[in-house]
C-alpha cells in the first residue's frame, strides 16, 4: 500500500524507517532523488527486494548499522544494501537461503543483476536494474 501510495523514493524511506525507531541494527537510507520513472512491477520488485534483503539483516547479520543506497546512474538504478554484520557465508552468497533466493527472483524478473558479496566487516548487496532512456 504504502509503495502506490507513495512512490518509490518516499516508501523505502518509510520502510527503512519503520524498522529504525527501536531497533538494531540502525538503518541509514541514502536515495539520490529524483529517480527516474520507471514500470509500477520495476518499483514493487525493487521495495520487496530491500524489504528482504533489511528482514534478512535484521534476523541474521548481528549487524550494528545497515544502509540503504539507491539512485540512478549511467542508465540504471543501481540499489545497495549493507551491514556491519558477521557476513555472508560462501555458500549463502553462491546459493542463498530463501530469502536470497526471494530477492535472485525477483531480480530476474526485471532483468537486474544482483551481486551478494562478503565485505569487512559485513555484507554488500547490489541489485543494478536498467532503466530504459525514455524513462530518464
Amino acid at each position: 500500500m504504502a509503495l502506490a501510495e507513495l512512490g518509490l523514493e518516499s516508501a523505502i524511506r518509510r520502510l527503512c524507517d519503520s524498522l529504525t525507531p527501536d531497533s538494531v541494527p540502525a538503518i541509514t537510507c541514502n536515495i539520490v532523488a529524483p529517480l527516474p520513472r520507471v514500470p509500477s512491477h520495476v518499483e514493487t520488485a525493487i521495495y520487496r527486494i530491500t524489504q528482504e534483503a533489511l528482514t534478512n539483516i535484521v534476523k541474521h547479520a548481528r549487524a550494528k548499522h545497515a544502509s540503504v543506497d539507491l539512485a540512478a546512474e549511467g542508465g540504471v538504478l543501481r540499489l545497495r544494501v549493507t551491514d556491519d554484520g558477521g557476513g555472508v557465508s560462501e555458500e549463502t552468497s553462491a546459493h542463498g537461503g530463501r530469502g536470497m533466493v526471494s530477492i535472485r527472483t525477483r531480480a530476474e524478473g526485471i532483468g537486474a543483476d544482483v551481486s551478494l558479496q562478503r565485505a569487512d566487516p559485513g555484507t554488500v548487496l547490489e541489485v543494478v536494474v536498467p532503466v530504459p532512456e525514455e524513462t530518464t
